[in-house]
């Protein structure tokens, strides 16, 4: 267990030093995630920048939310709240078996990590900018992985056996995007919007196991991590750039609102290999001499694998759709569909569908809450704000499982509304 917390708390520190969050950005407002983070036919302000430019059109006077952040993390199948319950004790042998048995019928322990912040987020007139940073990461270790971490290399069963350690791998990266976008009413009942980003790379580490082994007759240990990551000598600004559009529609039909969008149909962004460099990180005991190789090279030399998955790691495009009912005073139901295309980056699931409830009744603190299905699970979450005056506080949390880790995400915005 002692060996457990240091590698788990060194992949969350390493995935926060690098990664996105949906697309490439924070949500604008904390709400957004109470409501799933689809909000497709109702959202307004400066979170319309990344959900829906469209909303920008809905109001007229100037908002603000100063520094929202979404926090998000989770482990599967040994979750962080096994990990919380066991910190302060060792394990039994019948806790660690029964960790091992989960990790093997799931073919191993994934870890996820997701982490935005934006400075600023502001709106007025139907325009919007907003800087943010956003990181995310995730970790996989097989079972032969996670069978060494917790007994080392005698095993569960106390006799010494050769582990192999392929399929383990770590992701990670980190984007800057600064974003401007702008909503038009056209007639009474249909609203347009545009949401153009330049996208900033930040830092990238990209790792996949290459066969790692060891072994016990004789006794041997070699590690064979291949890994890309950024220079040591590169700027926060170096890793790469490009630029991206988001386009979004709104019809307004009596107590109905139905709205699309299209994120990221053109972008440009790719990593800057001139940044990036690889280290073959690789090591061999063979229980009387040691050697060990973590010099850094030109990317040029690493494996084609790597190469590929560097290559790969840019912004896919995402469709979103949604309808609205208001037919009720003081109360707003909503439905939400998204669906990412492509293996580039992006975090949380391919694909989601959910609804969304959001109470107004009490002016001084509206609720919200959403249930959604997601590939192989479900989500469920909600939020509220406090309202003192032009001042507003939201936070907003959300329960995600299926395929991957169970996930937690919580998320906190502090904003002003001018009149």
């Amino acid at each position: 267990m002692r060996r457990l917390l240091p590698l788990l708390c060194a992949f969350t520190a390493l995935a926060a030093a690098s990664g996105p969050v949906d697309a490439q950005w924070t949500p604008g407002d904390a709400g957004v995630l109470g409501v799933g983070e689809g909000a497709t036919a109702t959202v307004r302000g400066p979170a319309a920048l990344g959900v829906n430019p469209a909303g920008l059109a809905l109001d007229r006077r100037f908002r603000v939310v100063l520094l929202p952040v979404t926090l998000g993390t989770g482990l599967d199948p040994v979750t962080v709240g096994d990990l919380r319950d066991a910190s302060d004790r060792r394990l039994t042998d019948d806790e660690k078996a029964a960790w091992i048995d989960r990790i093997a019928r799931a073919g191993g322990e994934t870890g996820t990590f997701d982490a935005g912040l934006a400075g600023v987020s502001a709106s007025w007139r139907g325009f919007a900018l907003q800087v943010s940073v956003a990181a995310s990461g995730d970790l996989r270790l097989n079972p032969d992985a996670a069978e060494l971490v917790l007994y080392g290399n005698a095993g569960r069963t106390g006799e010494p056996r050769a582990f192999e350690l392929d399929g383990s791998r770590i992701d990670g990266w980190a984007t800057t995007t600064f974003a401007a976008g702008h909503g038009l009413r056209i007639g009474t009942r249909l609203d347009l919007g545009v949401t153009a980003k330049l996208v900033v790379g930040n830092a990238l580490v990209i790792a996949r196991d290459g066969g790692s082994r060891v072994g016990s007759d004789p006794i041997e240990f070699a590690a064979e991590f291949p890994t890309v990551v950024t220079a040591e000598n590169a700027g926060p600004f170096d890793g790469g750039v490009g630029f991206g559009v988001d386009l979004g529609a709104r019809w307004t039909e009596g107590d109905w609102v139905f709205a699309a969008v299209l994120r990221d149909p053109v972008h440009t962004f790719a990593w800057n290999e001139s940044s990036l460099r690889y280290r073959p990180a690789s090591a061999l005991f063979d229980g009387t001499e040691s050697t060990s190789d973590v010099d850094e090279r030109p990317l040029g030399a690493a494996p084609l694998d790597l190469l590929t998955a560097v290559r790969a790691a840019t912004f896919d495009p995402s469709l979103a759709a949604g309808a609205a009912w208001t037919g009720v005073r003081g109360l707003r139901l909503s439905a939400d569909v998204r669906r990412r295309f492509g293996d580039g980056v992006g975090v949380g699931p391919d694909w989601y569908a959910g609804v969304a409830a959001e109470s107004e009744r009490w002016a001084p603190v509206p609720l919200r809450a959403h249930l959604g299905a997601v590939p192989g699970g479900i989500q469920v979450g909600g939020g509220a704000t406090l309202r003192a005056g032009p001042v507003a506080v939201s936070a907003a949390g959300a329960i995600r499982t299926g395929s991957g880790a169970a996930t937690r995400v919580v998320a906190l915005s502090l904003g002003w509304d001018g009149r």
